[in-house]
C-alpha cells in the first residue's frame, strides 16, 4: 500500500481502489490468488474477495471488522481537518509510529460499511484462516469471532483464537494465552507473524514504579 513503511505522514495516501489495482497485478502473474492482511488491510482484501471471484481464499490477522472505540466512524470528518492523531509515545522502536494517520481510520470505517453491506447480500463461502487475541486493545475481539462463525461459512474455514475464553465451534481452535512458564501473559495481536529471532519481540521494557 502506497506510504506503508514509510512515515506517518505517507498513509494519508492510501485509498480503497489500491488492493484491487494490485490484485489485478498478481493475477496476472499467478495461477491462483489468496489475499492477507492485518487490521484495516485484513478488511480491505475480504471486501475486494466478496466482490472478486478471482480470490481463491484469506488469510487475516486481527481482522478490523469493528473496532472497540465506536467514535472511529467520525475519522472520515476528522481527517478533512486533521492529518495526523497523536497515538502514543515513541519509544524507540523503529517499526512503530508515534502518530496515526486519521485516513486509514476513515478508510476502516467505510469498509466495514461495505462489508456488512456485502455480507448481508450473502456469507463469504471461499477458505479463510483468522488469526485473532482476545485482548485486542483496538479491534473488538468478540465481534470478529461471531462474524467469523456466522458468515464466513466454508467447512475448511479455520479460526484461531488466543485467549483465555473457551469458543465452542469445530471451526474455532481456542489457544491458551497465559503461559506463565514463558512469562507470558497475554498475546499481541500479531505475535503469531513474528519469528522467535526478531530482536522486537526479545525487547525487554523497563519497570516504570
Amino acid at each position: 500500500m502506497p506510504g506503508h513503511g514509510s512515515r506517518p505522514a505517507d498513509l494519508t495516501l492510501p485509498r480503497d481502489t489500491d488492493v484491487a489495482h494490485h490484485t489485478q497485478l498478481l493475477k496476472a502473474a499467478v495461477d491462483g490468488v489468496w489475499l492477507g492482511g492485518i487490521s484495516t488491510s485484513a478488511i480491505l482484501v475480504t471486501v475486494l474477495a466478496t466482490q472478486d471471484q478471482v480470490v481463491n481464499g484469506l488469510l487475516l490477522f486481527s481482522p478490523a471488522f469493528g473496532p472497540k472505540d465506536a467514535a472511529y466512524v467520525l475519522a472520515s470528518i476528522a481527517c478533512k481537518f486533521f492529518g495526523l492523531a497523536g497515538f502514543y509515545p515513541s519509544d524507540a522502536n523503529y517499526t512503530r509510529y508515534d502518530t496515526l494517520a486519521l485516513n486509514g481510520v476513515a478508510l476502516n470505517a467505510a469498509s466495514v460499511a461495505e462489508l456488512d453491506k456485502q455480507l448481508n447480500k450473502a456469507p463469504y463461502d471461499k477458505p479463510v484462516l483468522a488469526v485473532i487475541s482476545e485482548h485486542d486493545s483496538v479491534i473488538d475481539s468478540a465481534g470478529v469471532s461471531g462474524r467469523f462463525q456466522q458468515d464466513f461459512t466454508h467447512p475448511t474455514n479455520r479460526l484461531l483464537w488466543y485467549g483465555n475464553e473457551r469458543i465452542q465451534n469445530a471451526r474455532v481452535l481456542s489457544l491458551n494465552s497465559a503461559l506463565p512458564q514463558h512469562r507470558i501473559s497475554t498475546f499481541s495481536p500479531v505475535s503469531v507473524l513474528f519469528s522467535h529471532e526478531n530482536p522486537y519481540s526479545k525487547k525487554k521494557r523497563p519497570t516504570v514504579l
